[in-house]
């Protein structure tokens, strides 16, 4: 029989867990209640938004209607997981148990989860996983269902799904198919987890290689993100780095404004800096001052908590002043895709959101200690940071001149971030700045 032209059929692998709440039935996956208001903005989006000569009525839902407060398009979505798909090695809980230097047991947060705002609600959540997905999207337009088909690749590379979305969490990406077209993002590298190197934890859970293989993908992405946004500083372990934050970097030698740690510092720590000045002397992110001060790291994610441990032992709160921004996530967007071929090899494509930067650009924010100490910071205008400008200039920095290791010798997260960094710098034809910085 030939195809029916009113329906498009497609396989959709998952290739990371998608997080949902455990009151939700155990087996629950990606839904035709989230998938289609998605689409259908992304595909608004891509024909110049809602209005009568981009959208004739005869593809919205309510024909008779000339608007439509909803905004849908009219096709139907249904969404089958084969059952024997169901991957029991991740399915389940996020945690980790493990022994501290303490000997205490402790949960461990599954890397990027809880990212930087934290969550209040991390122990009703579990980890869902079915390789396999059928999707069939039903049309009573064929123009309609072409302008879909054309766009459905790009819609997918561009969107993952359920909790974390932005940080690599539910991606799903359509199987070969003739009807599919393979797109891909600007930046990517691969992330290999078949050999997975010694914990870095003593842990207690008796988890599956499959599981593990998960955990060092958000683990490295989790490193790799640091490396942009707030930096690196670990003090012990099997490999302790030093790896001054990109942004802080940027800042400095081409904003020639001043880290917003250092004026949080200032402002609500002064006898703590004033030590650490002593401490360490010739530190650029302590003794680095200028007139221009603007709060930058939250340009790559609003932290509305954030824990200052080690001294500060302190919880620092971030609010809108004008009330106008509760949440903003990372303008950074991850996709991870596993090689059908060899599983456990990643390939995660990333790039960055210009347009969503204009929701935080030019903005003051107030931050408070527990002690009520507060001070207050803007984010930059838009025109003193751009998205790529700042990623291209991260990526063309020798990091074999930037990182620090507290010990000499062999670091695997030195050569773990270098690897990183050659793979974009080689896959985007970014050149090595030959100065430093």
């Amino acid at each position: 029989m030939p195809d029916n032209p009113y329906i498009v059929k497609f396989d959709l692998k998952q290739h990371t867990p998608l997080i949902h709440f455990q009151h939700e039935q155990d087996t629950a996956t990606l839904r035709a209640s989230e998938l289609k208001p998605k689409l259908d903005k992304y595909i608004l989006d891509k024909l110049g938004g809602w209005n009568d000569h981009n959208i004739p009525i005869s593809w919205r839902v309510g024909k008779n209607k000339a608007q439509n407060d909803q905004q849908s398009l009219d096709y139907l979505v249904s969404i089958e997981s084969d059952p024997t798909s169901l991957d029991q090695d991740i399915t389940g809980s996020i945690e980790k148990r493990y022994i501290d230097r303490k000997e205490r047991s402790q949960f461990e947060k599954f890397p990027t989860f809880f990212g930087l705002m934290g969550d209040e609600n991390a122990g009703s959540k579990k980890f869902v996983l079915y390789t396999k997905n059928q999707v069939k999207l039903t049309f009573t337009n064929s123009e309609l269902r072409s302008k879909v088909q054309e766009h459905i690749s790009d819609f997918f590379m561009h969107h993952n799904f359920g909790t974390r979305q932005g940080k690599g969490f539910g991606s799903f990406y359509p199987e070969n198919s003739s009807n599919i077209k393979t797109r891909q993002l600007k930046y990517w590298f691969d992330v290999d987890t078949r050999q997975l190197p010694p914990p870095r934890q003593k842990y207690t859970d008796t988890r599956t290689i499959r599981f593990r293989q998960y955990y060092r993908l958000f683990e490295v992405l989790s490193i790799f993100y640091s490396s942009l946004r707030s930096g690196i500083n670990q003090k012990w372990g099997p490999n302790p780095i030093y790896f001054k934050s990109m942004m802080f970097m940027y800042a400095k030698y081409r904003m020639r404004a001043q880290w917003d740690k250092k004026t949080i510092k200032d402002d609500l720590f002064p006898t703590f800096l004033r030590k650490q000045k002593v401490y360490h002397p010739h530190s650029e992110l302590l003794r680095y001052s200028s007139p221009t001060k603007y709060l930058l790291r939250d340009l790559l994610g609003l932290a509305s908590r954030s824990e200052w441990f080690a001294e500060y032992d302190d919880t620092l709160t971030t609010v809108s002043v004008d009330g106008t921004i509760d949440r903003y996530k990372s303008p950074i967007f991850f996709k991870p895709l596993e090689d059908e071929a060899n599983p456990g090899l990643f390939r995660v494509f990333f790039e960055g959101n210009q347009v969503s930067l204009s929701e935080i650009y030019d903005k003051e924010f107030e931050i408070a200690n527990n002690t009520g100490k507060k001070t207050r910071l803007k984010t930059p205008p838009s025109s003193s940071f751009k998205i790529d400008e700042y990623l291209r200039y991260a990526f063309a920095t020798d990091l074999e001149r930037h990182i620090e290791t507290r010990n000499p010798g062999y670091s695997a997260d030195k050569e773990l971030l270098k690897n990183i960094y050659n793979q974009i710098r080689t896959n985007a034809h970014i050149t090595l700045r030959t100065t430093y910085p």
